[in-house]
């Protein structure tokens, strides 16, 4: 037994790690989905936000949560301030580390044609001070506000640590992004009284301001924005959400990789790294997919690792020798012959998209094949349901097939004559026949009154 725990408390830590995963809909968006917030930033527009808060508490009596807008005021307005000046810095964060990672990499060069991007993130707030209104009175499309946040407070000191942090996700069929994030107010009020460290002994007593804003609300808000960008996460369990090619998953050995989109254990700060970095400059590049640079369509060796190049957002394994090469290829302006590997990582793209064509029409001709079969199977079943009403008649009353009916089976009444006062004769006036009907038809004829026209019956009976 102790062996078997070994092995699976072994296998926990060599699990391989997402530095950074596609949301499944960037990829295969929904027909009615807006694309992800990044595209705002390519576009050099600001990211609309608008911002409920929404009280929550307890009613005893009814023993049910009641819910609330918080109404305009000084207190909604001091809420708005603080959480909008974290949302500022959130989305500065994000965009900061790539700029960062680049400078870093001492190839800004190289990377030029999306700087233009990353030069001035901004957002704008639609519904604040004398705008107070709630998010739903704006239309019910994406023209008013792209990003939706409902921060719900729970006044009965239920932190909404102690449940979840947040999650971001679209709501019904709307095209906006939407972030719910749960909180109790003493954690983002003015005076910032930290509940939780006294709950469950996490914190030392100093600095409770900074732990509270640090540790509690800003991380979540991060790893949030980080959805609605367009990154999925990356702990296990929430593999579902991520896109299964858009993804270094698989690629190489990612162990011990962090990220601002892992999941925030109690006491852990994690901040955007050079990971989360790779990861929006290829949102960047999947949404530019119809521009053209070398960079994007050459290709671009990993700022974070040796191993990976990054060609039209989807990464490939090299060797070491590949990655320098790539780098070498950059620093040169794209002059020059074209490097080995780039040749064979295009060859073998161009073969599997080559493969996936062939498959494709293999499944549609299966397809179509299937279809036929289908068509030429119920065109069978017509036929022969058509030969069994023919055999089994028509109800002479309704005139319409007898078949998936209850039956009744009728015979022709049989008259009695007397000859010579000794002997009893009987005869069936229109010869002896007997004849199918509906019995709901039969139920009703005889209801009716009407003198069964048995020669008529009959004379069609035997006619069959």
């Amino acid at each position: 037994m102790k062996k078997i725990l070994f092995i699976l408390l072994l296998s926990a830590f060599v699990l391989p790690l997402n530095a950074w995963v596609f949301f499944k809909g960037v990829a295969n968006p929904r027909e009615e989905a807006s694309p992800y917030l990044i595209y705002n930033t390519m576009q050099d527009k600001p990211i609309r936000i608008c911002i409920d808060f929404i009280e929550t508490s307890y009613d005893s009596s009814s023993r049910k949560l009641k819910k609330s807008y918080m109404p305009s005021g000084r207190k909604r307005d001091s809420y708005y301030r603080q959480v909008a000046d974290i949302m500022n810095r959130v989305y500065a964060e994000w965009i900061n580390n790539v700029k960062l990672n680049i400078e870093k990499s001492g190839r800004a060069n190289e990377f030029k044609d999306l700087m233009s991007y990353l030069s001035s993130p901004q957002i704008t707030y639609v519904n604040y001070g004398s705008s107070a209104k709630n998010c739903d009175e704006f239309p019910e499309d994406n023209t008013s506000f792209d990003l939706r946040l409902m921060a719900e407070t729970n006044d009965e000191a239920k932190s909404f640590i102690a449940v979840r942090n947040g999650h971001a996700a679209y709501a019904g069929g709307s095209v906006r992004k939407h972030i719910m994030i749960f909180f109790h107010p003493d954690y983002i009020d003015e005076n910032w009284i930290n509940i939780y460290a006294q709950k469950h002994n996490d914190f030392t007593d100093y600095d409770v301001q900074t732990n509270a804003y640090n540790i509690l609300f800003k991380p979540t808000l991060l790893h949030e924005f980080g959805h609605v960008l367009g990154l999925g996460d990356q702990y296990l369990g929430h593999e579902e959400n991520g896109d299964p090619i858009y993804t270094l998953s698989g690629i190489t050995s990612l162990a011990g990789i962090k990220s601002a989109m892992q999941r925030i254990e109690r006491g852990e700060k994690h901040l955007v790294t050079c990971d989360d970095a790779e990861g929006i400059i290829n949102l960047i590049d999947f949404y530019s997919k119809d521009a053209s640079s070398n960079r994007r369509t050459v290709g671009w060796a990993s700022l974070c690792r040796r191993d990976v190049i990054y060609m039209e957002a989807l990464p490939s394994k090299v060797s070491r020798e590949e990655h320098q090469a790539q780098l070498n290829y950059a620093a040169n302006g794209y002059e020059g012959e074209i490097p080995s590997h780039i040749k064979r990582i295009k060859a073998q793209r161009q073969a599997k998209i080559e493969q996936e064509k062939a498959d494709a029409a293999k499944a549609e001709a299966e397809e179509a094949r299937a279809k036929a079969e289908a068509v030429k199977a119920a065109v069978q079943r017509e036929m022969d349901y058509n030969k069994r009403l023919e055999s089994v008649g028509y109800c002479p009353i309704c005139h319409k097939h007898l078949a998936n009916e209850s039956l009744k089976r009728i015979s022709t009444p049989r008259r009695k004559i007397t000859a010579n006062g000794q002997f009893v004769k009987y005869e069936y006036p229109y010869g002896k026949c007997t004849v199918d009907v509906h019995s709901r038809c039969w139920e009703k004829y005889k209801s009716s009154g009407l003198a069964v026209p048995w020669k008529t019956w009959c004379s069609e009976s035997k006619a069959k």
